[in-house]
């Protein structure tokens, strides 16, 4: 398995539970990202005001809200993962040439 396709793996970027691909428990998102509560609140408030995401309720738990990629979040997101794969490729060959991060990149890169 390529650097790239494992470089969007996340809970929020496949179906899974009945849910589509963008759809994402905002618990999730949270670990995904590594933020805390607040900021992942801000962080969707701030992505919702600019029309790329949506919350819905979960119909299993009205307690449980999902955010869910608007289309223009899609295309948007489209865009974005030639550059993030680019960058990554580059940092991971980048630190292969460190000793000190040599077995990490290796492991990362199977």
């Amino acid at each position: 398995m390529s650097t790239a396709s494992r470089s969007w793996s996340s809970p929020c970027s496949t179906p899974s539970a009945g849910k589509t691909a963008g759809t994402c428990a905002c618990s999730s998102l949270a670990r995904a990202a590594a933020l805390s509560s607040s900021a992942t609140t801000r962080l969707v408030n701030r992505l919702e005001d600019r029309q790329l995401l949506t919350r819905v309720l979960c119909a299993d738990d009205r307690r449980g809200i999902y955010t869910e990629l608007t289309p223009a979040g899609r295309e948007l997101l489209g865009e974005a993962h030639p550059t993030h794969d680019r960058v990554l490729e580059q940092t991971l060959a980048e630190a292969a040439g460190i000793p000190e991060l040599e077995a990490l990149a290796a492991t990362v890169t199977g």
